[in-house]
């Protein structure tokens, strides 16, 4: 499994978001709050998850998800988590 680097894993979290929840790659900044960004609600939450899981290949606990508030701790989950 190829191991991405912080540089990349931003890329893609911007393209895939871009893609599935319709949002600006440029307003995904690292301090931004995703639950704002992504207008999150019960589904939308599950497709978050969903998103991460698959574009990712990785696990993503629901008990581990409300720490994440920010891109930039979605970043630092997937960049350990991969």
């Amino acid at each position: 499994m190829l191991i991405m680097n912080r540089t990349s894993i931003e890329e893609k979290v911007k393209y895939i978001l871009s893609e599935e929840f319709h949002v600006e790659q440029e307003a995904i900044t690292p301090g931004a709050l995703i639950s704002d960004m992504l207008e999150l609600d019960r589904q939308t939450y599950v497709d978050f998850l969903a998103v991460i899981k698959f574009g990712f290949n990785i696990k993503c606990p629901i008990a581990e998800m409300p720490e994440i508030n920010t891109f930039n701790e979605l970043y630092d989950y997937i960049e350990s988590h991969q």
